[in-house]
C-alpha cells in the first residue's frame, strides 16, 4: 500500500473509509464519502480513504477536507482489496469502517468484519449484508427507516453533504426569477456518456435568448474538446469550470439546473435550485422518480437517441425557463426536504455508537472528583468552590446510598470514561439532570447523546416519571444547546444558590410537550 498523503491524526475515533472514483463508477461514492469524512473530521475524528482508483484532483481535495488517501494496490474489490482493507483497518485501530460503492459483495464485507471496528456499508438496495455489517445507510429519498431496525438508517435526515452546503447561500431562500436566465449544466465528475453536451445542444436550440450556461466538468471529465468546441461557437453564452471547489457558490448563481439524477439532485434541493434530472444509470432512476413525485425536480426519460434527446429536453427546460411558479414550488419544497445536516447527523452517530453507561461506585471518587473540579466545569456550576476529595468521597457515598439518585458512568466501548451524568427524583414525577463530560470529549456531540440515553433509561425505569429538569447557568450555551437538541424547552427560571437558574424541561409525551411550551 502506498502512502499519498497523510496528515496529524487526531483521538476522538479513527475512520477507514473504502471508496473509489473514475470514468467506470463516476466520482458520486467518494464525493459522498467526501462529506461524511469531512463531519468526522470536524468532530475530531481521523479520517482515511482507501481507494484502488482515484483522480488526482480529488486527492487534493479529500486533504483540504482533512482526509488523508491511501492507492490500495489492488482496485478490483476482490479478495485481496478486502485482505489489504482489513490490514490497514486492524494496524490503524479502526473504529469504523465504511463501504460506499457496488463491487463490496457479502464476501468483502465478511473478510473486512473481522476487525474489531464497526462496518457500515452505504447501500441502495439489497447488497449490505446484515449478517456482517453493523449499519445500513441508504441516504435517498424514496428509502425509509425501520422502526424495528435501528442499525438502517434512511432517508434525507442522512443525505451526505459537504459542509459548504450550509453555509448562508445555501440557506436562504431562492428568489426565483420571471424568466430563468442562468442555468447550471453539471453531470457528475466523470459523464462517461457525454450528457453535458446534450445539455448544452438543448439549451442552444430551446430559442431562450440572453442565457448564461455555467458548465461544471469533474477531474474524470474526457471530453473538454467538444466543449471548447461549442465554447468557440457561444463564445458570450457558455462558461466552463472544471474541479469546483465549492460548487454551493455556483448553485447559488444558478436560476436552473441540469443534471444527473444522483447526489447533485440533493445538493440542488439544499440550495433551493429547480432543476430537470436526467438518470444516466440504473441506480439514479428511482432517485429521479421519487424526487419528481416530491415535486422537488422534473424528470426527463432518455430515448435512446442522442438526436431525440436533445429535441424532447430542448422543449422541456424551454417550457421550464418560463414557468416560475413551478420553479418557484421546486424550489421550496426542495429546502424542506434536505437541510443539509446528514453528514453531522451521521458523524455524530457514529462517535455516540458505542457510548455505554454503567453505574457509578465508590471507587470512581477521584475520576468523578476530577470532572468535577476542572475549571472550565467549575465556571458553570452554582457551586464554583473546588472541592477536596475527603469531602466529595463524603458526598458519594451517601449518594449511592440514596434510592431517589442514578448516577452512571458514560464509557466508550472500548471502556474508556468519557463522561457522569446523574438524575435526581425529587417526586414520583419530576427528575432533575446534571451531567459532566471530560475536556478530551467536549463539542463532539457526546453530550448529546448522554442527555438522550439517560432520559430514555430514566423514564423507561420509572413509568410514572413525567418530566426531567435541566437547570443551567446563564451563559452556558453549550449546555443549552445540547438539551434542547434532545427536545428540552425553557420554562420559568429559578434560583440556585442565590443564582439565576435557566430551566429547561423534557416532558415523557410528545404532544404533552407541545401543549405546555405553547402555553
Amino acid at each position: 500500500m502506498s502512502e499519498v498523503f497523510t496528515q496529524t491524526k487526531t483521538s476522538l475515533m479513527n475512520v477507514v473509509i473504502r471508496a473509489d472514483a473514475g470514468p467506470a463508477v463516476g466520482t458520486g461514492h467518494v464525493m459522498r464519502m467526501m462529506a461524511l469524512g469531512e463531519a468526522c473530521c470536524k468532530l475530531g475524528a481521523s479520517v482515511t480513504m482507501l481507494c484502488g482508483d482515484i483522480p488526482s484532483g480529488l486527492v487534493q481535495r479529500l486533504f483540504s477536507c482533512g482526509i488523508d488517501v491511501y492507492q490500495l494496490n489492488c482496485d478490483q474489490c476482490d479478495d485481496e482489496d478486502a485482505r489489504e482493507t482489513l490490514a490497514f483497518a486492524v494496524r490503524e485501530n479502526a473504529d469504523w469502517i465504511v463501504l460506499d460503492g457496488y463491487g463490496f459483495d457479502a464476501a468483502y464485507q465478511q473478510a473486512v468484519s473481522e476487525s474489531n471496528a464497526e462496518l457500515m456499508m452505504m447501500d441502495e438496495g439489497d447488497l449490505a449484508d446484515s449478517k456482517f455489517v453493523d449499519v445500513i445507510l441508504n441516504q435517498n429519498a424514496y428509502a425509509k427507516t425501520d422502526a424495528n431496525d435501528a442499525n438502517r438508517l434512511a432517508g434525507c435526515d442522512f443525505t451526505l453533504l459537504r459542509s459548504e452546503f450550509l453555509s448562508a447561500n445555501a440557506c436562504e431562500p431562492k428568489k426565483i426569477r420571471q424568466f430563468a436566465r442562468r442555468i447550471l449544466v453539471t453531470f457528475g465528475g466523470c459523464d462517461d456518456a457525454n450528457w453535458t453536451q446534450r445539455a448544452l445542444q438543448s439549451l442552444l436550440i430551446s430559442r431562450a435568448r440572453d442565457l448564461i450556461v455555467d458548465v461544471v466538468v469533474g477531474a474524470g471529465y474526457q471530453h473538454l474538446d467538444s466543449l471548447l468546441e461549442l465554447k468557440r461557437e457561444h463564445p458570450a453564452s457558455i462558461r466552463i469550470h472544471r474541479n469546483v471547489d465549492r460548487m454551493v457558490d455556483v448553485m447559488w448563481r444558478a436560476d436552473f439546473a441540469i443534471t444527473a439524477g444522483g447526489s447533485t439532485c440533493y445538493e440542488l434541493a439544499r440550495c433551493g435550485v429547480p432543476a430537470l434530472a436526467i438518470p444516466v444509470a440504473e441506480n439514479q432512476i428511482p432517485i429521479v422518480e421519487s424526487l419528481s413525485e416530491m415535486e422537488t425536480l422534473v424528470a426527463f426519460e432518455p430515448t435512446g437517441c442522442d438526436e431525440e434527446d436533445v429535441s424532447q429536453m430542448s422543449k422541456v427546460v424551454g417550457k421550464l425557463l418560463r414557468d416560475s411558479e413551478s420553479r418557484a414550488r421546486m424550489s421550496e419544497l426542495g429546502q424542506a426536504l434536505v437541510d443539509g445536516q446528514g453528514a453531522f447527523r451521521m458523524a455524530r452517530r457514529m462517535a455516540n455508537w458505542g457510548v455505554t453507561f454503567r453505574n457509578a461506585n465508590f471507587d470512581d471518587a477521584e475520576q468523578l472528583l476530577a470532572w468535577r473540579n476542572d475549571p472550565e466545569v467549575r465556571s458553570v456550576l452554582f457551586d464554583t468552590d473546588q472541592v477536596s476529595l475527603a469531602t466529595y468521597q463524603t458526598w458519594l457515598e451517601r449518594k449511592l446510598k440514596e434510592d431517589d439518585c442514578c448516577l452512571w458512568i458514560a464509557e466508550t466501548s472500548k471502556g474508556q470514561p468519557i463522561g457522569q451524568v446523574r438524575l435526581d427524583f425529587e417526586s414520583s414525577q419530576q427528575a432533575s439532570i446534571c451531567l459532566s463530560l471530560d475536556h478530551t470529549r467536549r463539542a463532539k456531540g457526546l453530550g448529546r447523546a448522554i442527555i438522550e440515553k439517560a432520559c430514555e433509561l430514566g423514564f423507561e425505569e420509572n413509568p410514572q416519571l413525567d418530566s426531567i429538569v435541566a437547570q443551567i447557568t446563564p451563559g452556558n450555551v453549550a449546555s443549552e444547546r445540547a438539551f434542547r437538541s434532545v427536545g428540552f424547552v425553557q420554562t420559568q427560571p429559578t434560583m440556585v444558590n442565590k443564582k439565576l437558574a435557566f430551566q429547561f424541561v423534557l416532558w415523557r409525551d410528545a404532544k404533552q410537550q407541545k401543549r405546555r411550551s405553547a402555553a
